[in-house]
């Protein structure tokens, strides 16, 4: 659902989003290990 929306974002918005995503997902690797 989320990539039917990327035509409503510009590519600042969506650096954000996905930035914000890649940097949780490190945290979770760092809490993993």
């Amino acid at each position: 659902s989320e990539m039917k929306m990327i035509g409503g974002f510009d590519t600042e918005s969506l650096k954000q989003h996905f930035g914000k995503k890649l940097m949780e997902l490190e945290d979770e690797k760092r809490a993993v290990e």
